[in-house]
């Protein structure tokens, strides 16, 4: 320990020690002992002290004995070592883990319980959990999202309660969990802009349905590849991302039919549960923030950007953090659903606009016009 670093112990140390008057036992305990320690010696303050450095000095000034001194240097021992279990256990310097903000997202049914302590990593079981809510179950009946507007609404003011957690708790770090539709999680991935690290939680499959923490590090090779294409003759182009499926050109082209290009990011073999580790989904979120990156510097570059996404909501979310609200196009995000015609039957545009909005039929004429 540096001499500076020390004089800083000693410092917090004697400033701890006299706040005694706060209620905590251990100082004034000392502080007995002390008192107890110069009621044994019996002599006057200046030999009192004088027996804390030299015992033998303090007796060849009299009045006390080898005894007196050697109770008094117990006491004295014991306030010391009381001073430092206090101290360990109550020190300023002595920095709690910061809050977990965990934010639930449910648009399906069927999620499970909220996070709990048993489901937390090691390095997170002494944070506290603070509990937040997205909850758009209510709009979602008999398996189909019966009012996606009002459902994308709900989680209209993420970023402000997102904000007010991080600047009340310094240091705290997101959780997001849950069970929700690919555009939700991706607009609510783009509120999410601040830096703060996310730890992300993915739902369990089978009996034991809980949540299971995505890991630090790289875990499995997910090998990559980009497939791009130019068409000349439309200003949308089409990103398709297949993490968890294989997303279907076909199905795109009935979405969208003029294209001004498409790229395809896949994993090697597209499968669920294939993520794992917090390296793989920073791996694809690059990827695609580079393709976004390249769509804008082409020229032309296109109007509009539509993603087409197969993956779990940890990648997604991870996505919309990755989009830039000033840089790029505007992105449509589209849900998948094999009950409705278009397979792709409605979207979520995050930027180019005041706020998410829905859109719920093909991008018209209309509708380029406006954007």
């Amino acid at each position: 320990m540096k001499w500076d670093e020390q004089a800083e112990w000693f410092l917090r140390l004697g400033l701890d020690f006299f706040k005694v008057w706060v209620g905590r036992p251990g100082p004034r305990f000392a502080i007995a002992l002390l008192v107890l320690g110069a009621a044994l010696i019996r002599v006057d303050i200046v030999t009192w002290i004088v027996g804390y450095i030299d015992p033998a000095l303090a007796v060849t000034l009299g009045g006390v004995t080898q005894w007196n001194v050697l109770a008094c240097v117990v006491c004295a021992g014991l306030a010391t070592f009381v001073i430092y279990l206090d101290y360990r256990a109550y020190s300023p310097a002595r920095t709690k883990t910061p809050p977990l903000i965990a934010v639930r997202h449910r648009s399906f049914d069927g999620a499970p319980h909220r996070l709990a302590a048993a489901d937390l990593p090691r390095e997170y079981r002494e944070a506290e959990i603070l509990h937040e809510e997205i909850d758009q179950t209510s709009f979602y009946a008999s398996g189909v999202l019966t009012d996606p507007a009002a459902a994308l609404k709900v989680q209209a003011d993420l970023a402000t309660r997102l904000r007010t957690h991080m600047m009340a708790h310094a240091g705290s770090r997101v959780a997001y969990y849950g069970k929700a539709h690919i555009p939700f999680v991706f607009a609510a991935g783009y509120a999410a802009q601040a830096d703060a690290p996310v730890q992300f939680f993915e739902l369990k499959r089978g009996a034991d349905a809980g949540w299971r923490a995505i890991q630090s590090g790289w875990g499995e090779d997910l090998p990559m590849t980009e497939d791009r294409k130019a068409y000349a003759n439309g200003d949308d182009a089409t990103i398709r991302i297949s993490v968890s499926y294989e997303v279907g050109d076909a199905d795109v082209v009935e979405r969208i039919k003029d294209r001004h290009s498409d790229v395809h990011i896949r994993v090697a073999q597209p499968r669920i549960d294939c993520i794992t580790h917090s390296a793989q989904i920073d791996a694809i979120a690059q990827t695609f923030r580079a393709e976004l990156d390249k769509l804008t510097a082409v020229n032309p570059p296109p109007k509009r950007i539509h993603l087409f996404i197969a993956a779990p909501m940890s990648v997604v979310f991870a996505l919309g953090r990755a989009l830039s609200p000033t840089i790029h196009a505007p992105v449509f995000i589209h849900n998948f659903s094999q009950a409705s015609t278009p397979r792709y039957a409605w979207a979520v545009q995050v930027n180019g606009v005041s706020e998410p909005i829905v859109t719920v039929a093909p991008v018209s004429s209309e509708e380029a016009a406006r954007v």
